[in-house]
């Protein structure tokens, strides 16, 4: 950080080479300056910070296209500084925050990094502890981030932080984090079983004080805008891994036209050629669902449910996809001299991967894609018990609790019938009743990694917050 003729500090960041600098597709570090091997893919729509000055379809379109280089660690990395650490910034910052980080960044000269996860904090954003206190015109940051991208090597980092003590959803703000500023505690590379050539860091933060400017947008409207650049980020994921699942059964198409069984390719089984059609047709259904999403969002609908939704396709797909083809490559899958045996790791790893790019899958997404389903429900004649229950839930409750409960509902409601001994709509005691009794259940089936003095602070904290809210 260096003393400003005002004697405000600014970030010490190389001026991007370029006013407005072309599309660029990296394929190698040595395509890039001798000792800033950076990242210089990015689409950003505002051309006087260095953009191409087109829309959120021609990033799609480059992470489609980075599919084919067979490698993930590579597509991640980019699109961390293309499509997740950014959007924020070009969208809500401000024209000095732009000029500072987003056009070097654009130019490809710096490296960003997005920190939200932490270690108790992947999925469930709200839930984040690293704070940034407001002392004078700095802001003094304390606390850590998990499963940072890009985090080794990055110089600055969107950073998701709690800036008040108010409700989780309106309490958070993201700021613009130089890495080397003096409290930034880079821990480790994590070692990884995919993804390697994509670094993913720790890191602390230990009285680390930014300049108050370096808030993007208004402070307390972090969360809103981290969920806005979790849309692009969910659509990037998805756009990058499907001409990779193509090429996979492609390559298991030639090798079953080749390996013969029984004197005759293991091509000519019709159950062998008739799977590879059906993934074949997933495939290209995602993509038709992803092409309209993006469509949407570049129109300037919100596509939460739509990219959540693609999201949870993906993840599923991938790993049925790279399963069942490994399967037609007997021995030979199970060496490291093929490419799909690489892809069932890497897609594996991926769909467990919930805290960067594969955020929000799996149990994640059915809530978000649940949830969008109740609110575009006006008919509640058809609705049953539970639908109807979420729809009576008081307005006023807190934003958190709310979550909560919807959550549970809609996930439990295979579990739910069991302690309701009727169908009619039961009191909101019964309710509470109820998720608590759910709740216990979820720690019992939980407890293997779990001490006992844990679970039970865990279920009194989270049974005494319910009660005491509900005045039960």
């Amino acid at each position: 950080m260096a003393e400003g003729p005002s004697g405000e500090r600014d970030l010490e960041l190389p001026a991007p080479t370029s006013a407005a600098r072309p599309l660029v597709l990296v394929h190698s570090r040595a395509a890039l300056p001798p000792d800033r091997s950076r990242l210089a893919v990015h689409c950003a729509p505002l051309a006087e910070y260095g953009g191409s000055g087109l829309d959120f379809s021609y990033s799609i379109a480059v992470a489609e296209e980075l599919g084919n280089i067979n490698c993930g660690g590579v597509p991640m990395s980019i699109g961390v500084q293309s499509s997740m650490a950014t959007p924020a910034l070009a969208r809500f910052g401000s024209d000095e925050l732009k000029r500072q980080f987003l056009a070097p960044t654009t130019a490809g000269d710096v490296v960003a990094c997005l920190g939200v996860s932490e270690a108790g904090a992947g999925s469930d954003v709200a839930n984040i502890k690293t704070s940034a206190v407001k002392k004078g015109d700095d802001y003094v940051i304390n606390g850590s981030k998990m499963w940072i991208t890009n985090g080794c090597q990055a110089d600055w980092m969107c950073l998701l932080t709690n800036t008040s003590a108010g409700p989780p959803h309106k309490n958070k703000s993201l700021i613009c984090l130089p890495m080397k500023t003096p409290g930034v505690h880079i821990t480790k590379k994590i070692k990884k079983i995919g993804m390697k050539s994509s670094d993913t860091a720790q890191i602390f933060f230990e009285d680390v004080r930014v300049p108050s400017k370096y808030l993007i947008g208004e402070e307390g409207m972090g969360f809103i805008y981290q969920m806005l650049q979790f849309q692009e980020e969910r659509m990037w994921g998805v756009a990058s891994v499907l001409s990779t699942m193509e090429n996979i059964i492609q390559e298991t198409v030639n090798y079953t036209s080749q390996r013969k069984i029984f004197n005759q390719p293991l091509l000519n089984n019709q159950v062998v050629h008739f799977r590879l059609a059906e993934l074949a047709t997933e495939v290209e259904l995602l993509r038709s669902m992803l092409y309209r999403t993006v469509g949407l969002y570049v129109e300037g609908n919100d596509v939460t449910k739509l990219a959540s939704m693609a999201k949870l396709k993906v993840g599923r797909l991938v790993r049925e996809l790279s399963d069942s083809c490994l399967q037609y490559w007997g021995g030979m899958g199970f060496t490291d001299e093929v490419l799909v045996s690489r892809f069932y790791r890497l897609f594996n790893f991926k769909l467990l991967n919930t805290n960067k790019c594969w955020r929000k899958c799996g149990q994640v997404a059915h809530f978000i894609i649940s949830f969008g389903h109740v609110q575009n429900s006006h008919n509640t004649g058809s609705l049953s018990p539970i639908m109807c229950l979420l729809k009576k839930l008081p307005d006023a409750l807190p934003k958190a609790t709310e979550i909560i409960l919807r959550h549970i509902l809609i996930s439990a409601t295979s579990v739910i019938p069991r302690y309701w001994k009727s169908d009619t709509i039961p009191s909101m005691t019964e309710v509470i009743n109820n998720i608590l009794e759910i709740k216990r259940c979820e720690l019992a089936f939980r407890a293997p990694s779990y001490t006992l003095e844990t679970l039970r602070y865990e279920w009194g904290l989270w049974e005494w917050d319910v009660r005491k809210r509900y005045s039960l």
